[in-house]
């Protein structure tokens, strides 16, 4: 127990007169050893973000020492106004830059999450970048991590941070957390007020709509109307931002139960386009839950494919809505079409169609709707002639008919498939093998 006890005092000791002699070092060999600190932790980064980091708080600390201790020496002098670097940065690039990355860097080798932060902000794909800040920022509200929460959304662009700060909002609510859902709508809605009128617009039409999910309708169309005042004052010459604006405000009146007042915006909105485009005029006002609105503006577009998918797309939101049979009907239109189709390249393009509004036709639930799609497709690959195509093909429709709950008939196509590869050595083999396995899991 004493030899204990002396060992403590022995650190307590030491660590006082570690600093003493700290303090007693002249500014010019601590911003040296604080240089050779920031290159050390450079070479260390490669093995350990947490020690490449605990060198750059070393290094911080000798900094600190240099103004606190000699803060009238030429050093301090150099240092403060850029004459003097603290190894290859300036002080301002050091503590503002350096010193935040090498923490995040550190974090992120002790959650998975800060890892996929990390590389979000470096990342080149929006598409990813996008989904694991989305990913991201539910995470760390359903935890009650606000800080986390706000830091994550300020690290994207424009109307984007209002985006996932609304997506914030809706995990809190998910979670229990109302009154923090209503904070952070709260916050958006301040941000949203120091945009520009595009994007103002387009910010208080989604915070008008998330209240609505809240079921405030009161407030929703309090924003709704403000989100209409801002789109009012954007110029005609910016006409697509204008038209997207009263579009989205629109879906949000609809959505609120003012029809006539969303209709008419809607007409605004397609006045304002130059050369309308259709398919998006069918999805907002499929988002609106105008259908027949929408039915009227598929018939206006002008690929047969695209009038395909539009259809199933209002299938499905008729069937969330309980119209089950109108759904049916709709989804037998786009198959109907699909397959009639005489721009479509062979009988490639039909079954990845086919098998699109398979997928779609999962959501509704109609088994036996499922299966006649299935025996379409397999019909179709069974009379195409070119291998190559059909290799291709085959674990596509395998993992469908999976999906469906026919293993056997998957297995008997991914081995119909894995034959025909090996005939003409296509470079689909690899997508049989891997349907292999999600077979055989």
């Amino acid at each position: 127990m004493k030899q204990v006890g002396f060992r403590i005092v022995c650190c307590i000791v030491f660590g006082i007169l570690t600093g003493f002699s700290e303090i007693e070092k002249p500014p010019e060999e601590l911003i040296s050893e604080a240089s050779q600190l920031i290159e050390s932790a450079k070479s260390v980064e490669e093995s350990s973000y947490a020690e490449s980091y605990k060198l750059h708080l070393s290094a911080l600390k000798k900094i600190d020492l240099i103004f606190t201790k000699h803060p009238g020496s030429p050093v301090a002098l150099q240092i403060s106004n850029g004459a003097t670097k603290v190894g290859p940065y300036s002080l301002s690039q050091f503590k503002d830059k350096i010193l935040p990355e090498a923490k995040r860097k550190a974090d992120a080798e002790t959650h998975p999450m800060n890892t996929a932060l990390l590389i979000a902000e470096t990342t080149e794909d929006p598409a990813f970048r996008q989904s694991v800040l989305w990913n991201a920022i539910r995470y760390y509200a359903k935890a009650g991590q606000d800080d986390r929460v706000l830091e994550i959304a300020a690290l994207d662009h424009r109307i984007y941070k209002i985006s996932l700060l609304i997506t914030s909002a809706t995990a809190y609510h998910e979670s229990g957390q109302t009154r923090k859902a209503f904070s952070i709508l709260e916050t958006a809605y301040q941000w949203a007020l120091k945009m520009n009128l595009e994007d103002r617009a387009l910010s208080l039409s989604m915070i008008g709509r998330q209240y609505l999910e809240h079921g405030e309708k009161e407030k929703a169309i309090a924003f709704l109307t403000e989100a209409l005042e801002a789109a009012n004052s954007i110029k005609d010459t910016n006409w697509f931002n204008k038209a997207d604006a009263y579009s989205q405000i629109a879906i949000g009146y609809a959505k609120a139960g003012l029809r006539e007042k969303a209709l008419s915006l809607f007409s605004e909105s397609i006045g304002l386009r130059k050369n309308p485009d259709w398919m998006y005029i069918a999805e907002y006002y499929t988002e609106a839950g105008l259908f027949e609105n929408a039915l009227e503006s598929v018939k206006k577009i002008q690929f047969v494919s695209n009038q395909a998918t539009m259809l199933s797309k209002i299938a499905i939101k008729l069937a969330h809505n309980g119209q089950q049979v109108r759904a049916l009907e709709l989804l037998s239109d786009a198959i109907r079409i699909t397959v009639l189709d005489q721009n479509a390249n062979e009988a490639r393009d039909k079954v990845r169609r086919l098998l699109y509004l398979f997928n779609e036709s999962r959501e509704i639930g109609n088994k036996d709707f499922s299966q006649d799609l299935l025996r379409q497709a397999d019909q179709l690959i069974q009379g195409v002639e070119d291998p190559n195509t059909k290799v291709m093909l085959l674990p596509e429709l395998a993992e469908a008919y999976f999906h469906a709950g026919y293993q056997e008939r998957s297995m008997d196509l991914l081995a119909e498939g894995l034959q025909l590869g090996e005939r003409v050595r296509s470079v689909s083999i690899e997508a049989l093998i891997v349907g292999y396995a999600k077979v055989e899991e």
